[in-house]
């Protein structure tokens, strides 16, 4: 996957120069502006806005915020054109950082909000099989579910959602 090589890449720059947590606040910085300006997204993934005119954007806009590294990280990304990709990058980075943290983060679908202490018995059942890892829960809620839960870790999807289960029942029928 091309996000996890440019991702691995800042990691590996970051780490050498004990910034992590500091390019994955630049990182959600990015993503506040990227996803709340549609202007801003418009502007660096258009094909007719040249490459030099969106990096003298990038350096007016963030220049004062951002660190030499981060920004140079950037011109890259749109040397190569792969804005598009910004999203899939910082989700890498962030697993990157969380996994070299000893942090396991895990989201639990569900059909309502889970209660503090559904969460915690969840969370112990995980600490079982994540053994090595620090286990961080986050719930998110799909009323399309009906109930139970769909858990899922890096790339381990575990569906145990009344959905699902009425869908392999009409498949057997």
């Amino acid at each position: 996957m091309v996000e996890t090589e440019y991702a691995k890449a800042l990691y590996d720059l970051a780490k050498e120069n004990d910034n992590l947590e500091l390019y994955r606040d630049f990182f959600r910085t990015l993503m506040k502006i990227y996803f709340s300006m549609e202007d801003f997204k418009n502007l660096l993934n258009s094909p007719f806005v040249n490459k030099e005119e969106k990096k003298e954007f990038i350096k007016k806009t963030f220049g004062n915020v951002f660190d030499e590294i981060f920004l140079n990280f950037l011109y890259v990304i749109i040397d190569k054109n792969r804005t598009n990709i910004l999203v899939g990058i910082k989700d890498e980075y962030k697993k990157l950082v969380l996994n070299s943290t000893g942090v396991k983060r895990i989201y639990v679908t569900s059909a309502k909000k889970l209660s503090i202490e559904e969460l915690e018995k969840l969370k112990k059942a995980l600490s079982e099989k994540f053994k090595d890892k620090k286990i961080e829960l986050k719930n998110e809620v799909d009323e399309a579910l009906i109930g139970g839960i769909q858990i899922t870790a890096d790339d381990e999807s575990i569906d145990l959602s009344t959905k699902n289960s009425l869908e392999k029942l009409k498949s057997i029928l």
